[in-house]
């Protein structure tokens, strides 16, 4: 997952991802579950019942560079900003 589709609590490599990070939930305006909740977590806790003995979470760092434009249209395939109107987008992009 993207630094900038992770949870608030998660310490992206550099500023504009944190950033993008920031932008990312200002723009995530409704209750739809998603991964970046980190809700998925309360599954794991100790006293629920769930088939898996200790779980535990790897980080495992991928490096990958792109332009403005596709980091755009990858950043426009999260539904939160998909879903925005074209005034919206046009204050995301900018």
């Amino acid at each position: 997952m993207e630094d900038y589709n992770q949870s608030r609590i998660f310490e992206c490599e550099t500023a504009w991802e944190s950033s993008m990070r920031d932008l990312n939930w200002q723009f995530t305006n409704d209750d739809a579950p998603r991964f970046k909740d980190g809700l998925w977590r309360c599954v794991f806790a100790p006293g629920n019942e769930h088939p898996f003995d200790a779980v535990e979470e790897r980080l495992f760092r991928e490096v990958f560079w792109e332009d403005r434009d596709s980091l755009w249209e990858r950043f426009n395939t999260l539904s939160n900003i998909a879903n925005q109107g074209e005034k919206e987008k046009a204050v995301c992009l900018a």
